[in-house]
């Protein structure tokens, strides 16, 4: 909060207790800024936690903080072989830096004692807020005239171009780096969201009604990974509603259900057959590009530099070498043995949520909204801006805190 003083100056003061939570109180805020100022913003923010409690590291951050030395050696390797140009070192080397701070923010969140059911609603009234922000964006870009809007000497996108086999469209960007950063936030702010609502005995259809509310705009962004697997979420979720429900009610819509997608499938095969090959072909040439950039990244980092890889993101004609896919991308940056790493932290990060979430039927959910994110992945950079891969660390964190599960877990059942 901002107090005034007695010499009429203007002093900003967090409160000790929640300082944490301002990753996303004041996420939007954070999205629009640039990366290095994002990247200051957390540096700034995790010396304040510092300086208030210690801060024990999980195994899990002590990995990624290892791919991340991998991929500076990789980079002091390629100064001195090659001379890449300064804002590509640049931009590596606060790569390799915000997975250390994502990766600390995650023992923040996993080792934090005084996580209760206040607090997990003070996150979940964020969350909401966010989403109601981005909608809100998503109503400005159907009335405003403008695709960019400039505040302060930044450039923000609010539409992009979108050339399609049958014509030119806009795809809604929503003030965010790429057309898939509102996809990013979705997925991993979504499973979150219901992690805490559920535990506040928010109504299961109200759950499903405001996930529908906030997919609106990741369907204006027309990304086709995107759709897909922010519709999975809201099918998983709306089958844990189905589990939690009466027996002759679940029985009754599910045959319905099942009786109405059957016959519409069967009467219309060849036309939904169509255009799910039209949807996933619509641009050709991103299909292409995005393709090309997999296997020159992949022929690249294993000619040149197989075991650490090459560290930079070269450019690959208008794109950068090792984009578009957060698997390539860490072999591309960190080689075979930053991938084994990478991989090694990843599955110790997913067998924490899955032991912290296995105990109810909405935990088990909630892990399977999560494990649809690395799909989502194949096709979409984790580190694609600074706020991404460190809000995803912080939610996993949270949703691996031991003292706030056994809380969740009681509140969870009751709910079944």
């Amino acid at each position: 909060m901002i107090k005034i003083n007695s010499k009429n100056s203007f002093v900003i003061k967090f409160k000790p207790s929640n300082i944490e939570y301002a990753i996303f109180k004041y996420l939007w805020i954070i999205i629009i800024l640039p990366k290095a100022l994002q990247f200051l913003v957390y540096v700034a923010l995790l010396l304040i936690i510092g300086k208030q409690n210690r801060i024990h590291l999980h195994i899990f951050s002590k990995i990624i903080i290892i791919m991340s030395i991998i991929q500076l050696i990789a980079v002091v390797m390629q100064c001195i072989i090659n001379d890449p140009d300064k804002s590509r070192i640049f931009a590596a080397i606060n790569t390799s830096l915000i997975w250390v701070l994502a990766a600390i923010f995650y023992s923040v969140f996993r080792y934090r004692n005084n996580l209760g059911l206040n607090e997990l609603k003070t996150i979940n009234r964020y969350i909401i807020i966010n989403f109601i922000i981005l909608f809100a964006v998503y109503a400005l870009s159907l009335f405003s005239k403008k695709n960019v809007y400039t505040i302060a000497g930044m450039n923000l996108v609010l539409r992009k171009a979108d050339y399609l086999s049958t014509g030119v469209t806009t795809r809604f960007c929503g003030f965010m780096d790429t057309v898939l950063c509102p996809s990013h936030m979705f997925i991993f702010s979504f499973p979150l969201y219901v992690y805490s609502a559920v535990s506040s005995r928010t109504k299961p259809w109200l759950l499903f009604l405001f996930g529908v509310f906030s997919f609106v705009p990741i369907f204006a962004t027309h990304s086709r990974i995107g759709t897909v697997i922010c519709l999975s979420q809201l099918v998983i979720l709306l089958g844990v509603i189905f589990n939690n429900s009466k027996i002759r009610v679940k029985h009754l819509v599910c045959i319905f259900a099942t009786v109405i997608i059957l016959f519409f499938v069967l009467t219309n095969f060849n036309y939904i057959k169509s255009n799910f090959w039209n949807f996933f072909n619509s641009r050709d040439g991103s299909n292409s590009t995005r393709f090309s950039i997999y296997h020159n990244s992949i022929k690249k980092a294993w000619t040149e530099s197989p075991f650490i890889g090459m560290g930079i993101k070269y450019m690959f004609g208008k794109y950068p070498y090792g984009s578009h896919c957060t698997y390539i991308g860490i072999f591309y940056k960190t080689g075979i043995l930053g991938l084994c790493v990478f991989v090694t932290a990843f599955f110790i990060l997913y067998t924490a949520l899955f032991k912290n979430l296995k105990y109810s039927v909405w935990g088990k959910g909630i892990f399977l909204m999560l494990v649809v994110y690395m799909f989502f992945l194949v096709f979409a950079d984790l580190d694609a801006t600074n706020w991404i891969v460190l809000s995803f660390f912080s939610v996993c964190g949270l949703m691996s805190n031991k003292n706030l599960g056994s809380t969740v877990q009681s509140m969870h059942k009751r709910n079944e």
